[in-house]
């Protein structure tokens, strides 16, 4: 992070990992969300960072059990991929809201695998903080 060229619009620039550099107003740290699985029984398969793997009915590996939001991990959900989907689990409450409504849908025997009335951010997630949009 360092000051940005008189004029150009921004505050400061920020350099990301690959070397590109943007300019920003305002920079946010944030340690992301884990999944807090660590109480459930091995049984249940997990992925790297402790979700609960899950199917795109939000089935786990254990019969009857399903998981949503946080403790769930989306790395299965092979028909997006399939159709070239390019979402990404970013773990906000928006996505963990909108997953804990569709696996309720699910259980409740009113979607299928069309995933049909699964709404959420699809190509980007927009907040505010401080006032401020953030993308």
């Amino acid at each position: 992070l360092r000051d940005a060229p008189p004029g150009s619009g921004s505050r400061c620039v920020a350099t990301i990992s690959t070397g590109e550099a943007y300019g920003v107003d305002i920079v946010v740290c944030a340690t992301g969300v884990a999944p807090a699985t660590q109480w459930l029984p091995e049984c249940f398969e997990r992925d790297a960072d402790g979700g609960l793997l899950v199917d795109d009915l939000m089935r786990t590996s254990v019969d009857g059990v399903y998981a949503a939001g946080d403790a769930c991990s989306c790395a299965r959900w092979a028909r997006l991929r399939e159709e070239g989907c390019h979402w990404f689990q970013w773990r906000l409450w928006s996505q963990a809201q909108a997953l804990g409504a569709y696996c309720g849908r699910v259980m409740a025997g009113a979607s299928d695998e069309m995933a049909l009335g699964f709404n959420f951010d699809l190509f980007t997630h927009v907040t505010e903080f401080l006032g401020l949009r953030v993308v």
